[in-house]
């Protein structure tokens, strides 16, 4: 319908969500998936950001690449630091909790982001900037937002300190090096053809959720980065044909979009929502 109409999916994915969940009563993902439903979550953002960083082609970044460095950065420390005082001046919360929504909210993500991208008619440097931004935003976003809850826990400015630069290191070390070893991996065991071709999609799907689960028991919210930095290796190597990759994992991410929208939608609380 979406498509027909040129509307955004998600717009009428999260309107389906909110009517079958906190109106009509029909759906409650905690009770439907219980204490699979953050895992199920954080699993299909995993091969949605793998799937984006498929689509990532470092050669794109020649022209636009100091603008996609500046969103990440800058753009993304103007948004916290926006959110932090508006947060701060609206709800008169904590400014360590305003500071934790704005890192939170700072973040764009490939859920929201691609699916536009798909929908609007963008020129290519455009659309090259806001993949690249949507997709690398996501980790980096996720990193900060452990790093400022952990430095809120500490006890002591000193502590607060090395506490923030363990986390961002630590989680820059495990995901870059899983990430390139994932997808180093799935190169020799196809360029060596030690698998089937019909299998080497599923063979793809499992390494890139064992490199996201055990990044995260390592480092945690690491496994957005390692999956992410596969996803860029693989799409810019030249070793093994990945095409066929490609469209299982175009074809899973569209499937795992329009689950994920409705659910999280669905379990929204009218009472909370109303407050």
């Amino acid at each position: 319908i979406a498509t027909k109409f040129k509307l955004p999916s998600i717009l009428l994915l999260l309107i389906a969500g909110f009517i079958v969940g906190p109106v009509l009563n029909w759906i409650s993902p905690h009770q439907m998936f219980g204490e699979t439903f953050y895992p199920f979550v954080s699993l299909s953002v995993a091969l949605i950001l793998f799937e984006g960083g498929l689509s990532l082609k470092i050669s794109d970044l020649s022209d636009t690449g100091k603008i996609v460095r500046n969103l990440i950065t800058l753009g993304y420390a103007v948004t916290s630091l926006g959110t932090t005082i508006l947060a701060s001046l609206c709800f008169a919360l904590d400014l360590e909790i305003c500071l934790l929504l704005g890192t939170i909210l700072a973040v764009s993500g490939p859920t929201v982001v691609t699916p536009l991208l798909r929908q609007m008619k963008l020129k290519h440097s455009l659309a090259t900037i806001l993949r690249w931004e949507g997709i690398t935003i996501d980790p980096i976003g996720a990193t900060l937002s452990v790093m400022v809850y952990e430095v809120i826990m500490a006890d002591k400015a000193s502590q607060a300190f090395s506490v923030a630069v363990e986390i961002i290191l630590a989680t820059l070390f495990v995901g870059i090096v899983l990430g390139t070893l994932g997808a180093f991996i799935i190169m020799a065991l196809f360029k060596k053809r030690l698998i089937p071709e019909f299998l080497q999609e599923a063979l793809t799907f499992i390494i890139v959720i064992f490199v996201y689960a055990l990044s995260g028991i390592l480092v945690p919210e690491s496994g957005l980065l390692a999956v992410t930095v596969m996803g860029i290796i693989l799409a810019n190597q030249q070793m093994v044909v990945i095409k066929h990759v490609v469209t299982f994992k175009e074809n899973i991410s569209v499937l795992l979009l329009s689950s994920l929208f409705i659910m999280l939608a669905a379990q929204i609380k009218l009472d909370q929502l109303t407050q």
